[in-house]
């Protein structure tokens, strides 16, 4: 029936309100790793607009705190923006959720250094790979151990990982362990050797003192040296040649400098004794020569007289002599690079020849001595020399090694002098013959 009808006013107007649509909003927060930071993501839930209309909803999330954790607070700050953000209002501008913060992952590797043999299975490690975010108080240390302590190439070193400081808790290591190779070398010795002086004894064997002998303590190691001069003659600043090698459960672990060294150092002649032999006769009036022998104490082993040169000469107040006394016996002439010679003199003894009965009574009746009347060899001088007593010819020690005063010797042989010369042949008295004659 609407053809039936019209309309006073076919517009009409009134007042009413829109009001704006209500958004209940949730924000769920996301789990994420370690990054030294509050900040959150979330996942917006609730966005009841209306289909065309220019609608965006902010959010703006944290973290109750940066640090690693399980169902942490999440707060999550919203608000619109767009064209059509005035048709719309949130039920609540916050919301809050939960959300994980895992701990972050570093792969951290560790490259074994090459080290100098020390006796210890320490090793240093140069680390690499992650490391802590900016401004974290975070230490990422090593500790490396050798298999073993003895030198080698291409020995496994491992290294135990380990995290410290007050940020550490917000990180994991990828291996708490990691593996590398690396080289204990040989440790070098810079050994010296210091001759010793010695005294000559037919070898070139000789003695040395090490130094440098730099081993680890605790190691089984020994240094042997066998050092020789270059000749066995006596001589100053000779050379010394030491061969060094090592002996020892850890004489692998070491390496020496040099395995030949020198040094200086001299050999002394050494002291040879000759003795010259005591000789003892009856003076007769051939004048003393030579000697009666010498012993040399004193060669070094294996040596004797053939290493000496020139020849032995006797001296001394003996040669020549030929009245009553005692005499130094004396040598010289040889010689010896390698030795020092001592002489020891020896001493001449010529005694004085005893007189027969019947010598007596030969030289009694020639007027030229008188015998005493026990026949024990005591000469009295006749005629002019009767005056002097029997002691007066008598020759005395006066000077060292030498038993005759040459004075007395010149007086006597000016005066009268005493010569007994042994012939040799038994006159039958078993004494030798005597003259004494006077001065004229």
């Amino acid at each position: 029936d609407a053809g039936n009808y019209t309309l006073k006013n076919g517009t009409v107007t009134s007042q009413a309100e829109i009001t704006k649509k209500e958004l209940d909003v949730s924000a769920t927060g996301q789990d994420k790793v370690y990054d030294s930071n509050r900040n959150a993501s979330v996942i917006l839930d609730g966005i009841d607009k209306e289909a065309g209309d220019d609608l965006n909803i902010d959010s703006s999330a944290m973290f109750d705190t940066k640090n690693a954790g399980k169902n942490k607070i999440v707060t999550t700050a919203l608000s619109l923006s767009g064209g059509d953000a005035g048709n719309y209002t949130l039920k609540n501008g916050t919301v809050t959720s939960q959300a994980e913060i895992t701990k972050k992952e570093l792969d951290v590797s560790a490259a074994g250094q090459d080290k100098v043999y020390d006796s210890t299975i320490n090793a240093s490690v140069t680390l690499g790979g992650d490391s802590e975010l900016s401004g974290d108080n975070l230490i990422i240390a090593g500790v490396g151990t050798f298999a073993d302590k003895n030198a080698g190439t291409g020995k496994t070193v491992t290294t135990a990982l380990s995290l410290s400081g007050g940020d550490a808790g917000n990180y994991t290591l990828k291996n708490g362990t990691v593996i590398s190779l690396a080289e204990i070398t040989k440790k070098v010795l810079d050994v010296s050797a210091t001759g010793q002086d010695k005294v000559y004894d037919s070898n070139r064997n000789a003695s040395v003192i090490l130094d440098g002998i730099d081993k680890e303590a605790g190691d089984d190691l020994n240094i042997d040296s066998s050092a020789m001069f270059d000749t066995k003659n006596a001589g100053k600043n000779k050379t010394v040649t030491t061969a060094l090698s090592l002996e020892g459960d850890d004489a692998g672990n070491y390496i020496l400098k040099a395995s030949s060294v020198e040094s200086k150092a001299s050999i002394t002649p050494a002291e040879l004794t000759i003795k010259i032999e005591d000789h003892e006769l009856t003076a007769d009036s051939i004048p003393y020569d030579g000697g009666n022998g010498y012993a040399i104490s004193g060669f070094a082993p294996g040596e004797g007289v053939g290493v000496l040169e020139g020849e032995l000469r006797y001296i001394g107040h003996s040669q020549g002599a030929t009245l009553p006394g005692s005499y130094s016996i004396g040598a010289e002439g040889l010689s010896s690079t390698n030795y020092t010679l001592n002489y020891e003199e020896g001493e001449l003894r010529l005694a004085r020849p005893a007189v027969s009965d019947t010598a007596t009574a030969q030289q009694v009746a020639a007027g030229s001595v008188t015998p005493d009347t026990g026949g024990t060899g005591t000469l009295s001088v006749a005629s002019e020399l009767s005056t002097k007593a029997p002691e007066e010819f008598e020759l005395e020690n006066t000077e060292a090694g030498h038993s005759t005063n040459d004075e007395e010797q010149e007086s006597a042989e000016s005066e009268g002098s005493v010569q007994c010369s042994d012939s040799g042949e038994d006159n039958g008295s078993g004494q030798s013959d005597c003259d004494v004659t006077g001065s004229h």
